[in-house]
């Protein structure tokens, strides 16, 4: 059994190179076959997975470890988590919250 990991939730603009286990919240911008760009409202950051997530998603958070892809900052999902259900407003007042 591979050992479970706590991940960290953080802004796309605190991800550095070297961070694993983390998550982003966000809005996918643009969803293409292998990859999509993240869109947290401050920043960008580009997602790639081995699973597309459904195209109709308007919130989700991704899982997963910081990459460095040609000298940028992305992110290899393990997985994305669909949130377009929840209260994004309120969804990202709390996180400004927690984050103070």
């Amino acid at each position: 059994m591979p050992p479970l990991h706590s991940y960290k939730e953080k802004f796309i603009e605190e991800l550095k190179q070297d961070d694993e286990f983390i998550c982003v919240a966000g809005y996918p911008a643009v969803i293409n076959e292998n990859s999509l760009l993240l869109d947290d409202g401050k920043s960008t950051i580009n997602v790639y997975f081995n699973e597309k997530p459904a195209t109709d998603v308007k919130f989700i958070k991704v899982f997963g470890r910081a990459i460095n892809m040609e000298g940028i900052t992305a992110i290899q999902a393990d997985f994305i988590q669909d949130l377009s259900k929840i209260d994004t407003f309120l969804y990202n007042k709390v996180r400004l919250l927690l984050k103070k």
